[in-house]
């Protein structure tokens, strides 16, 4: 099985799409940030990029194992 397929329940095949992210996008606040701000623009519908990013940011979001902040991230007062 290729590294950016996988089964679902239904056996059918699903791309991943968070090969586009990088490590900050893998972040949840960073991908609810991204389906907040972008996910109901009309504007972007037909901008294939943009809707893989909103997608694989759904993915992040979905995904249990995805960290909330990077181990790096230094937040205000720290």
């Amino acid at each position: 099985m290729e590294k950016d397929m996988k089964f679902t329940t239904a056996g059918e095949m699903e791309q991943d799409h968070r090969w586009v992210l990088s490590s900050h996008g893998k972040q949840k606040h960073v991908a609810e940030w991204v389906v907040e701000k972008y996910g109901e623009r009309d504007d972007y519908l037909d901008n294939t990029t943009v809707q893989r990013w909103i997608a694989a940011s759904e993915q992040v979001l979905a995904d249990p194992g995805s960290e909330e902040r990077s181990s790096l991230y230094v937040g205000p007062g720290e």
